[in-house]
């Protein structure tokens, strides 16, 4: 549904709710999900609205949040919702989540050594709250409303395993013995499968999804939750990439979350650390399979700059955790993948001598309606991608004047799906492409995107995979890019 649409709908339910009209209605950022959110407001009201086509999600989080407010947790009222159309409206709790209040307190004092105080006591109240939520919540959860699924199990961690293979290992040419991966990835779920999961677990609990409003802690995005063990969700906080928090505060942190549980239940310390830690291994690569994905696949470069604070986090797990199962083939690759970030190109088997030229990628935008494309290489004129059966942006008058340059125009086709299944086989076919090049030595690679007017559509697209391109293969490839009918030429 274009933004247009979704505007009207959500001012109706607005006015329907406060009974006057919004006087403005802002797009806030995308996040990593397909989910839009706005904010409406009018002099006395203020509300998030949320458009959402997956109404199965929908149903789980109005859900969730109903069970959540009768155990006293802090989450968003829900002033109104409309599931047929797929929207519905959220009390405001501001823009300050936990990881923002985080970073800011750091860079009031970068010099610091300490992690802020007042930081500290949040992430403490976080944790007191999560206990809440997992226990007692539990009891008012109809886990017959989780999506995609009711249970964390072995089927569910595999899943997080292979999201690491499949969008991790495989666009990072990181080689494996498919065989024993599999083995020890049998291995790992089956024995964390063994944890009591028989408590609500967020699924993705991290200071993201924490809202920082008037001094509370106010819990966001838990519709993906389901049931399932303890550890995850503290696992999911405690090693949080951007968050780096330090070790041996994690484990006080940890700590305090441990004397938490115990008010409400019997638990074995011993063992319930041992599959904490299993559990953060195997969130840290779900982690990093995810940042792959909306890296390397769905070309989000933000993605990519989390991807070595991640590492971090699995450098320290490989010097510190030991698990009582015979996992030593997935420890020995994931110790090549550090090696791997370090090296890429001696560990991706690419030539790393120093008088290889880098492959030089021409990729240009052009108007089929204004002439044949040139060869600017000299080598042939390469990859032509005809754009124009993506929706289009221009037929407009708010991005009339605009280009695929412009923020407003690169958020409409973040927006919407078009562009994003338009670029996924292209990518794979480029990728296959420029590995070959590079194997055989190639100097030069044309790719080009044509559209009707060479300004909304082709742009963006060329734009795309040319920063997909170069964090891929970094020095290995010099790109070229070429705007035609903007008169622009980049790098």
């Amino acid at each position: 549904m274009d933004k247009t649409n979704i505007e009207n709908k959500l001012s109706a339910l607005f006015e329907q709710w406060s009974g006057q009209q919004p006087t403005q209605i802002s797009a806030l950022p995308v996040s990593g999900s397909d989910r839009r959110y706005f904010r409406l407001t009018q002099e006395s009201f203020s509300a998030i609205g949320v458009y959402n086509a997956n109404l199965k999600e929908n149903k789980a989080f109005l859900q969730f949040t109903g069970a959540f407010q009768q155990v006293g947790l802090k989450v968003p009222k829900v002033y109104s919702s409309d599931l047929a159309e797929e929207f519905y409206l959220l009390e405001d709790l501001g823009d300050l989540t936990l990881l923002q209040a985080l970073e800011q307190a750091r860079s009031a004092a970068p010099l610091s050594m300490e992690f802020p105080p007042h930081i500290l006591d949040y992430y403490r109240d976080a944790l007191h709250k999560l206990v809440l939520l997992q226990i007692e919540g539990a009891k008012k959860i109809n886990f017959d409303y989780c999506y995609p699924t009711a249970l964390f199990n072995k089927q569910s961690m595999l899943w997080d395993c292979n999201q690491f293979k499949y969008w991790y290992l495989q666009p990072t040419q990181c080689l494996y013995d498919e065989l024993a991966l599999e083995t020890d990835f049998h291995t790992l779920c089956a024995y964390l499968s063994k944890a009591d999961g028989d408590y609500f677990m967020f699924r993705d609990f991290q200071a993201r999804n924490i809202m920082v409003h008037e001094n509370e802690l106010y819990f966001i995005d838990y519709q993906g939750g389901r049931k399932g063990p303890l550890q995850y969700d503290v696992a999911s906080l405690l090693f949080q990439a951007k968050a780096q928090i330090p070790n041996a505060l994690r484990e006080e942190l940890l700590a305090h979350y441990i004397k938490a549980v115990k008010t409400y239940i019997d638990i074995d310390e011993s063992s319930f650390r041992s599959f904490y830690y299993g559990f953060v291994l195997i969130r840290c690569m779900q982690v990093l399979g995810a940042y792959g994905f909306k890296g390397y696949y769905q070309q989000k470069a933000h993605f990519l700059k989390s991807i070595p604070y991640a590492l971090e986090n699995l450098k320290w797990i490989l010097k510190n955790v030991q698990l009582p199962i015979d996992i030593d083939y997935l420890y020995d690759l994931l110790k090549n993948v550090l090696v791997a970030h370090q090296n890429p190109k001696e560990v991706l088997g690419q030539k790393s001598s120093s008088v290889q030229q880098p492959l030089a990628l021409h990729i240009q935008s052009f108007s089929y309606h204004k002439g044949a494309l040139d060869d600017v290489s000299g080598h042939g004129i390469g990859y032509v991608f005809d754009c124009r059966l993506i929706h289009n942006p221009g037929r407009y008058m708010e991005y009339k004047q605009l280009s695929g340059l412009d923020p407003e125009v690169k958020a409409f086709f973040e927006n919407e799906m078009e562009m994003h299944d338009f670029l996924e086989p292209i990518i794979t076919m480029l990728t296959k492409s420029v590995n070959k090049y590079l194997e055989r030595g190639f100097s030069d690679l044309g790719i080009n995107f044509g559209c009707t007017g060479g300004q909304h559509r082709s742009v963006y697209a060329a734009e795309s995979i040319a920063r997909y391109l170069e964090n891929r293969f970094g020095e290995q490839v010099k790109i070229n890019l070429r705007h035609r009918e903007q008169n622009s030429w980049s790098k």
